[in-house]
């Protein structure tokens, strides 16, 4: 076990390992070795003292550990057990693998300071104004407090005639953006990067909340007796594609206004980007539908768009689905093709899900068999994904503990 008080014997015998060299090359293999592997679990430990401390408050508090696998006493008396297969771990070639701990360089030249992120929740807890509301920040000050070193957010909407819900939050244009200093400010208290997910819900949208519902193509929400709830889309126009593109790089302006490390577009779960994605949901006959370079022109377009409206510093990111789990649908295949597409956009992370609506595969019930019952759920296809992305991978998906999480980078996708 590594203690706080133990970190100074540590660098102490780091330094006798070294004796009179300066450099680690110069070491035999063996003190070599030994030496990166107290120096990396130094590093590392300083690094995750935050979580378990973090962790210990909720465990006083009543709730159950965010780490199973760490020993955690107490906030002021802490345990970190440094497995050097875990904490500092590495092949027979001598190549050090990662660990959740490891800072993350995204290609814009920003860090991530660990690899565990919290991912995008539709909250709904937006006030009348669609701010967000005083409870909405208290969650994120907890999600901050935690400390993952990114924090998405749930599901901003870029118009507020296209919601999900009455309780969503809203960023348009006129937006009064003091609400959203707030929020950024609390979500980058402890260090970490916080993201917009931007999102446009396309036809996923009840008839109820008196909007004009819009979609690639007039396709009906097919749920079975709850397939009334939501009504026939209309067909979008050219001027409505414009103005789609124009309110994400609108929001995104926002949000970097108002102190946001970056923005995510969600092409994921069904909304507008992942509907003009599908085959089943964009029966299109122009430029926009038709084949996979027509149907993702709208994702391309819209990042292009936002990357170029932005800071070079400023986080652009992509949630897509691996597949949408419905067959004749978007699919593995067709995710590995986008992901290609967006190699070259200067996307700075992409996030891999699945599902929507009609196939909820996010909520861990998929139809197609490669998606297990465990945690995980899109691990298989991020491994296909990451063979061809050029980019960070995200994987999300009923990933609970430390452990899981460490398989994932092992895996290489994350």
């Amino acid at each position: 076990a590594v203690r706080r008080q133990q970190v100074p014997d540590l660098v102490e015998r780091k330094s006798g390992l070294l004796g009179h060299h300066d450099d680690l090359e110069d070491l035999p293999g063996p003190a070599r070795i030994l030496a990166i592997a107290v120096q990396a679990a130094i590093d590392r430990a300083d690094q995750a003292l935050p979580l378990i401390e973090a962790d210990a408050r909720r465990r006083e508090a009543g709730f159950p550990s965010q780490f199973p696998d760490l020993h955690c006493r107490s906030p002021w008396r802490l345990d970190l057990k440094v497995n050097f297969k875990v904490m500092v771990r590495g092949d027979q070639q001598g190549n050090w693998l990662m660990s959740p701990f490891e800072p993350l360089t995204l290609p814009n030249g920003s860090s991530i300071p660990n690899r565990i992120a919290k991912a995008a929740m539709e909250e709904n807890m937006a006030d009348a104004r669609h701010f967000p509301s005083a409870e909405l920040l208290r969650l994120y000050q907890a999600w901050a407090d935690g400390g993952a070193g990114l924090i998405i957010t749930g599901n901003v909407m870029i118009d507020r005639h296209a919601m999900t819900g009455p309780g969503g939050v809203v960023l348009e244009d006129g937006t009064e953006l003091e609400p959203f200093r707030n929020w950024a400010r609390i979500g980058r208290a402890r260090g970490a990067q916080i993201w917009m997910q931007l999102n446009h819900p396309g036809r996923q949208m009840m008839k109820n909340l008196g909007q004009q519902t819009l979609a690639p193509s007039a396709v009906a929400l097919d749920l079975g007796k709850h397939s009334n709830l939501f009504a026939m889309p209309r067909a979008m126009t050219e001027q409505d594609i414009d103005e789609v593109i124009g309110r994400f790089v609108s929001a995104a302006r926002l949000a970097e206004r108002a102190g946001f490390s970056g923005v995510q577009i969600h092409a994921a779960h069904g909304y507008l980007l992942s509907q003009f994605l599908s085959p089943l949901t964009n029966r299109r006959t122009d430029g926009w539908g038709g084949p996979l370079e027509n149907r993702a022109r709208l994702l391309i377009e819209t990042v292009k768009a936002v990357r170029a409206s932005v800071s070079p510093g400023f986080s652009v990111a992509v949630k897509l689905n691996s597949a949408d789990f419905q067959r004749g649908g978007f699919d593995a295949a067709d995710a590995k093709s986008v992901v290609e597409m967006l190699n070259a956009l200067s996307v700075d992370l992409v996030e891999l899900s699945g599902g929507s609506y009609e196939a909820p595969a996010m909520q861990g019930d998929a139809r197609d068999g490669r998606t297990l019952a465990r945690e995980a759920y899109f691990l298989d296809f991020a491994r296909d994904v990451a063979a061809v992305a050029r980019m960070p991978v995200m994987v999300t998906g009923g990933i609970r503990r430390i452990g899981v999480v460490q398989q994932v980078l092992d895996s290489g996708v994350a």
